[in-house]
């Protein structure tokens, strides 16, 4: 557990001072520091059915933007074949519904 601590500790001290990208030549904004936070999990519904879930904090400075944000989405597998056309495996073989919130 004090390992643990430990790496994510130097993890999170390294973060900030790691830069992602120097200057941005076409446009006004110079952006020389990102910093992006991710947490995401998965939720088995049942056996097919999977909710995965993103909650996430973007920062890029100087001044750039600050950003919170929520994902979810959902894979529905489809196993059935059309009808009309005698098909043994789906023309879709999932669906995936999304909804989020920045």
């Amino acid at each position: 557990m004090k390992h643990q601590f430990l790496y994510l500790f130097w993890i999170v001290l390294i973060s900030f001072h790691v830069k992602a990208q120097y200057s941005i030549t076409d446009q006004d904004i110079k952006a020389n520091q990102q910093l992006w936070l991710d947490y995401n999990f998965k939720n088995n519904i049942d056996s097919l059915k999977v909710l995965n879930t993103q909650i996430g904090f973007r920062k890029i400075s100087p001044n750039v933007f600050n950003r919170f944000l929520v994902l979810s989405h959902i894979n529905l597998p489809h196993k059935k074949g059309l009808g009309i056309l005698n098909l043994e495996k789906p023309f879709i073989e999932s669906l995936m519904l999304v909804a989020g919130i920045i």
